[in-house]
């Protein structure tokens, strides 16, 4: 293993989520051992569990940023946008994020049940920023939870029936923004 510099608490936890993903992505989340991921990120085991207490949360942690990152950065990037458009924009990028990266976020959602509660984790953090940017939408209050299901199910249908139809993706969230607001800015019905 030869010499090597001495790494900060927080590089070395990037060091290892970055070797392990490299290792999740050649063998798969089942098919990797934290003796493999330890191997690769050139440090013993018994040292790779002073840093996380499972492979799961390796996983989890090399994961987060790629699916929530990129979920702020187009909540961010929508500010300025009438609320329309920013639901739409939200829709657009997370169903397009759906379609390139299908089969990470299938294998989160459904290779085991380890990873399937880190799915439950990821949805509650996607499900806060939506309910966050729908509350500027003009949408009942009654009916935002609504809509947030709405929105959830949508991008869950997605992992269901894949579409690779960029204007197909187009289509579809015009028409289930259209749906939201006309349908939810009215009076309610009794």
């Amino acid at each position: 293993m030869g010499t090597r510099t001495r790494m900060t608490r927080e590089d070395r936890r990037k060091q290892i989520i970055e070797s392990a993903m490299n290792v999740f992505k050649e063998k798969g989340f089942k098919g990797t051992t934290t003796a493999e991921i330890a191997d690769s990120a050139e440090i013993t085991e018994v040292t790779l569990f002073r840093y996380f207490t499972s492979k799961q949360e390796i996983y989890l942690e090399g994961v987060r940023p790629f699916i929530v990152k990129t979920l702020e950065e187009v909540v961010e990037t929508s500010a300025g946008m009438t609320p329309r458009e920013r639901l739409q924009a939200i829709l657009l990028d997370r169903i397009t994020f759906i379609s390139e990266n299908y089969e990470t976020i299938k294998l989160i959602l459904n290779e085991s049940p380890e990873l399937s509660g880190m799915g439950v984790d990821l949805s509650s953090e996607i499900r806060r920023i939506i309910e966050k940017s729908i509350g500027q939408a003009p949408i009942r209050e009654d009916m935002r939870p609504m809509a947030v299901r709405m929105i959830m199910g949508s991008l869950l249908s997605f992992l269901y029936m894949p579409e690779q139809n960029a204007e197909s993706i187009r289509n579809y969230v015009y028409q289930i923004t259209d749906l939201m607001i006309c349908n939810m800015q009215g009076e309610k019905n009794d």
